[in-house]
C-alpha cells in the first residue's frame, strides 16, 4: 500500500530531490519536478495512485536547481499542467540556468559544474505559465500560501498548505535525520538570509515539513 504523509499528500520514490504530489476530488497538483527525466518516475507513481496523466493541473517550482527543475518540461507536456514559479526563478528556468553559482574557488567550482553536465542530462527550458509573488494564494487542490524564502538561491519560493498543515519548504530548509537546518554551505546563496527565511517559515507552526531533501519533519 502507498501511505501518505497526511491526508492527500505524497512523495514520489525514486527521484533524486523530493517531489510530492497532492491529491484531491478537483486533480492533482506537483511540488518541484526532480532532475531531466523525473518525469517518467512522477507519472508512474500517480499511475499507481490510480490518476492519470491528464488529472495534473499545476507543476509548482521552488527554485531553478537542475534537481528541482530538470523534468518539468516534460511533464507539462504530458500532463497539459500550468508550470508555477516565482519571477527571478521562472526567468532562469526560461533558460535552462541556475541563479546561483556554487560557492567554491575557481577551479574547484569549474570542476564541480563540468561534473554535473557530465553525470546529468541537459535541463530543458521551461518558461512558467504563472509568475507568483510573495503572500499570493493559489488555489488548487488545497489552498497554498507563496512564500519568498531566499537564501538557498535569491528567488527561492515555499508554498504553505494553511488547511493541511503543511509546508514544502524546497532546499530553503534540510532534513537530516528528522531534524531540521536553515541552507547553508556552499550551494547557499546568502546564508543570513537563508536563516531569515527558515524562521519566518517556522512561524507559521506547520505540523509538517516536508523539504526538498530527507525526510519528513512533524513540528508537533
Amino acid at each position: 500500500m502507498i501511505q501518505p504523509i497526511v491526508a492527500g499528500v505524497y512523495r514520489v520514490p525514486g527521484v533524486v530531490a523530493n517531489c510530492y504530489v497532492l491529491t484531491g476530488t478537483d486533480g492533482v497538483d506537483v511540488i518541484d519536478a526532480g532532475l531531466p527525466y523525473s518525469h517518467r518516475q512522477i507519472l508512474a507513481f500517480l499511475r499507481r495512485l490510480g490518476r492519470e496523466p491528464g488529472a495534473v493541473r499545476q507543476i509548482l517550482i521552488t527554485h531553478a536547481d537542475r534537481d528541482h527543475v530538470g523534468g518539468a518540461a516534460a511533464l507539462r507536456a504530458a500532463t497539459g499542467a500550468r508550470v508555477v514559479a516565482g519571477p527571478l526563478e521562472g526567468a532562469a528556468m526560461s533558460e535552462a540556468r541556475e541563479t546561483r553559482r556554487i560557492g567554491l574557488p575557481g577551479p574547484m567550482r569549474g570542476a564541480f559544474e563540468a561534473a554535473s553536465t557530465l553525470l546529468f542530462a541537459r535541463v530543458t527550458p521551461v518558461a512558467p505559465d504563472t509568475a507568483v509573488n510573495d503572500g499570493d494564494e493559489l488555489i488548487g487542490v488545497a489552498r497554498l500560501r507563496v512564500l519568498h524564502t531566499p537564501g538557498h538561491t535569491p528567488g527561492h519560493m515555499s508554498y504553505f498548505a494553511p488547511d493541511l498543515g503543511v509546508l514544502f519548504a524546497g532546499d530553503s530548509l534540510r532534513s537530516f535525520g528528522g531534524r531540521l537546518r536553515a541552507s547553508f554551505g556552499a550551494n547557499t546563496d546568502n546564508e543570513v538570509q537563508a536563516q531569515e527565511s527558515a524562521w519566518r517559515q517556522l512561524t507559521l507552526n506547520p505540523e509538517v515539513i516536508l523539504a526538498g531533501h530527507g525526510t519528513p519533519v512533524w513540528t508537533k
